[in-house]
């Protein structure tokens, strides 16, 4: 295995490349796709890394004085568990979990060089005393087909052929159907997460965590009055969103994790958040 050390100072860096350099693993000096990122710090370092490459996978080691919350690996540990990295068995001695980034798009297209994340991509406005006026609409697509009953030959007629094929037009990819729309909420925002994520911002909105698939939480929602406070969705679900165009809400952000480079949003523009076809692989140790 080849291995590569991402830490917040280049002192930090240089001092764990040479201790895995000293007991004979392989170090980059740059990245490369099949190396492991040895990511080094806190929760932040994860989503930092996250973003930076593409398909990373990341074993995330706690930097000194990290009160990091989703990591299991320390400076003292290391070595053991690279050694169980090097000569364990998956599933028993390290576990690799997979997690599909959150992408949003605008109008179809990418948001600069891709507006992706790990934890969350959540709009509010920039100003923390201005409410959010936008519009929204949350999709989802049915895994509920319609059940085909056959007749007493266990063969099926022209009527449950033709429920089969209803069934099969109502499960197809394209299909989907929305679960909650509303032309003008306002607010301090919307947040858009994956389980990775929602143990965060989203656990701190909606009082719950996720699994599976993408979530919704509505934050300090006042209108509409009726506004869920979170929506659980199938990895298939998208959010679409839109900034109405009003003198307070001109300033809307889009962001992402924890990067302080958000996207401003300009009033009328469609923007889209689902899963995307990018995963981030993370490697545990502890179950």
């Amino acid at each position: 295995m080849r291995y590569f050390v991402s830490a917040a100072d280049d002192a930090t860096a240089t001092d764990y490349e040479a201790l895995l350099d000293d007991h004979g693993y392989t170090v980059l000096d740059e990245y490369d796709d099949d190396a492991i990122v040895l990511s080094v710090g806190g929760d932040g370092s994860i989503l930092y890394n996250s973003r930076r490459y593409a398909e990373p996978t990341i074993l995330p080691v706690a930097g000194r004085g990290s009160e990091a919350n989703r990591i299991d690996v320390n400076e003292r540990g290391l070595l053991d568990r690279l050694a169980d990295l090097e000569d364990g068995r998956e599933g028993l001695d390290y576990w690799v979990e997979t997690h599909r980034k959150l992408v949003a798009t605008r109008d179809g297209e990418a948001i600069g060089e891709g507006f992706t994340g790990l934890n969350d991509v959540h709009l509010h406005h920039a100003n923390p005393v201005r409410a959010a006026k936008f519009a929204v609409r949350v999709l989802d697509r049915p895994n509920d087909g319609i059940e085909v009953e056959t007749d007493g030959d266990g063969d099926s007629d022209d009527s449950d052929d033709a429920l089969a094929a209803e069934s099969r037009a109502a499960n197809d990819a394209d299909y989907e159907r929305t679960v909650y729309e509303a032309d003008r909420v306002i607010g301090d925002g919307l947040l858009v997460t994956t389980p990775f994520g929602s143990t965060g911002y989203y656990r701190s909105i909606s009082g719950g965590v996720i699994h599976t698939g993408i979530a919704v939480a509505f934050n300090n929602v006042h209108k509409p009055a009726d506004a869920p406070r979170s929506i659980s969705l199938s990895p298939a679900g998208r959010v679409d969103l839109e900034v109405l165009t009003t003198t307070r809400s001109t300033s809307a952000v889009l962001a992402r994790d924890d990067d302080t480079d958000v996207h401003r949003l300009t009033p009328g523009d469609p923007i889209s958040v689902s899963l995307s076809d990018r995963a981030v692989e993370i490697l545990r140790f502890d179950g």
